[in-house]
């Protein structure tokens, strides 16, 4: 994220707009796929997405 923008600058809106529609569309599919053969839910499970903290 710091390689973006300016050190101590905020990211521009449409920027992080972006960034979250891209993440919550990879989620929906993660959640939503099924098995071709079957119809069935894959019940894929992601890693947390939660942004790291700093310490």
């Amino acid at each position: 994220m710091e390689a973006l923008g300016a050190p101590g600058q905020p990211l521009p809106v449409a920027l992080v707009c972006r960034i979250l529609i891209e993440a919550c569309a990879g989620l929906d599919y993660a959640h939503k796929r099924t098995d071709p053969s079957t119809g069935r839910p894959l019940g894929i499970v992601h890693r947390d997405i939660s942004p790291r903290t700093s310490s």
